[in-house]
C-alpha cells in the first residue's frame, strides 16, 4: 500500500512539474498566435480570381501550425509517449516546411524540379531531426529553401518593387534570428538562445506580412 501510495504521489509530481523550457513555449504560442492573425488579415483581402493573398494565408498558417505543435513538444516533453513526441515533432517540421514550399511558389515561379529537389532532401532532414528530437538539420534544410525566396526578395527591394523593402528588412530580421539560434547569446537562464531567436522570428514575420500586402496591393 506504501509503494502505492509513493508511486502515485511520484506521478502526481510529475505531471504538476513546470514547463521544461517556459519561455520557448510562451514565444512559440506568441508566434502561432501572431501567425493566426496575419493569416486572417491577409486572406480578408482576397479579390476576385487572384490566389495569392490565399498563398500568404497558407504560409502564415503553416508556420502558426508549427509553431503551435512547437509549444508543445517544448512544453513538456517528460509527459508525452516518445511515439506521439516523434510525431508532433515531424508534424511541427513537415509544416514549417510546407509554408516555406508555399513561399517558395510565391516569391520564386517556376523551377519546379529545384523545389521538387529540396521538397525531398527537407523531408529526410525533417525525419532526421525529428527521431534525434533536433531542429539543427531541419534548420539547415529550411535555410537551404530560402535562399532562393530571400534573393528574390533583395531582388524586389533593389529594383523598388512592392514590398521589396520590407522583404529585405524581413530576410535581414530572419537571418539575425539564425545567427542567435546557432551561436547567440542567452540573456539568462530561463531565455535562451533559441528564444532570442524566436523573438527576431517575430520581427520578420510582421515585415512578411507588411510586404505580402504591399505586393498583393493593399497597401499605399
Amino acid at each position: 500500500m506504501y509503494d502505492l501510495l509513493a508511486a502515485t504521489s511520484c506521478d502526481l509530481l510529475d505531471l504538476a512539474r513546470p514547463f521544461r523550457s517556459p519561455a520557448t513555449v510562451l514565444t512559440n504560442v506568441v508566434i502561432a498566435v501572431q501567425c493566426g492573425l496575419q493569416a486572417r488579415r491577409v486572406a480578408a483581402h482576397a479579390v476576385g480570381t487572384d490566389r495569392e493573398p490565399e498563398m500568404w494565408c497558407a504560409v502564415f498558417a503553416c508556420v502558426g501550425v508549427s509553431a503551435a505543435l512547437g509549444a508543445v513538444k517544448h512544453g513538456a516533453p517528460h509527459l508525452l509517449d516518445p511515439t506521439l513526441l516523434f510525431a508532433i515533432a515531424g508534424l511541427s517540421n513537415l509544416a514549417l516546411g510546407t509554408g516555406i514550399a508555399l513561399l517558395q511558389h510565391v516569391m520564386v515561379p517556376g523551377r519546379p524540379a529545384g523545389r521538387a529537389a529540396w521538397g525531398l532532401l527537407y523531408i529526410l532532414a525533417a525525419g532526421v531531426s525529428a527521431s534525434r528530437g533536433s531542429f539543427a538539420l531541419t534548420g539547415l534544410a529550411a535555410a537551404i529553401g530560402l535562399v532562393p525566396v530571400v534573393v528574390a526578395g533583395f531582388r524586389d527591394a533593389v529594383r523598388c518593387r512592392s514590398g521589396g523593402a520590407e522583404f529585405a528588412y524581413a530576410w535581414a530580421a530572419a537571418a539575425t534570428a539564425g545567427v542567435a539560434w546557432v551561436a547567440g547569446p542567452a540573456p539568462a537562464d530561463w531565455f535562451g538562445r533559441v528564444d532570442v531567436a524566436h523573438v527576431m522570428l517575430m520581427v520578420a514575420l510582421g515585415l512578411l506580412l507588411l510586404g505580402a500586402e504591399r505586393r498583393v496591393g493593399q497597401t499605399p
